[in-house]
């Protein structure tokens, strides 16, 4: 079997597994058989800061979800999601990083960013274990395909998140609309 034609077949793989309803239990540990394969990208911050994307990733269990500064449907409710995930995260001292990832970058530039996260009044920085990232195109796709979000335009993006950790290579893909405390459950139990 050639690399590609196996990185294609786990491709599909993934898009089915995603697919599936996964029932939001972190005690069951649920996770994903097939597992995204990290882009070795470089992503931007809200404050103009690059991050390497596989060390954010290996350094402690995250949530990924991805959004759009313009968008005025799911993105908002996903945003306040981590805002209460954020907080549960610092109360209970759990480790964890939350990121999200751009759908646009032609318009999500750090401005734009920065504009978005003081809307809603969001604590980004690794200190607050939050950072919005864009990028360039080529940098983007990688991460979206990894994520099997590489469907169409922004607007019609999914609502779901990724927890895991890419260390303990535990990933699962949950509702967007689940609640702070499953959340932080699943980023806990990921590290594991």
């Amino acid at each position: 079997m050639t690399r590609l034609f196996a990185a294609i077949m786990r491709r599909r793989i993934l898009v089915f597994l995603l697919s599936l309803p996964l029932t939001v239990c972190a005690d069951a540990r649920q996770w994903l058989a097939v597992q995204p394969e990290i882009p070795d990208v470089m992503l931007i911050d809200s404050d103009g800061v690059e991050h390497h994307l596989p060390t954010l990733i290996t350094a402690q269990p995250v949530a990924i979800s991805f959004f759009y500064t313009r968008c005025s449907t799911v993105c908002p409710l996903q945003t306040a999601l981590f805002q209460r995930t954020q907080q549960r995260l610092s109360q209970r001292h759990d480790p964890g990083l939350l990121l999200s990832i751009s759908l646009d970058p032609v318009n999500d530039n750090p401005a734009a960013m920065r504009s978005y996260a003081d809307k809603f009044k969001a604590k980004l920085g690794l200190s607050q274990r939050w950072l919005l990232l864009s990028g360039d195109s080529v940098a983007l796709q990688q991460v979206w395909t990894a994520f099997g979000n590489n469907n169409g335009p922004p607007e019609a993006h999914a609502s779901s998140v990724w927890v895991g950790s890419a260390r303990q290579r535990h990933w699962a893909s949950l509702s967007g609309f689940a609640s702070a405390d499953e959340l932080a459950d699943w980023m806990a139990v990921s590290a594991q």
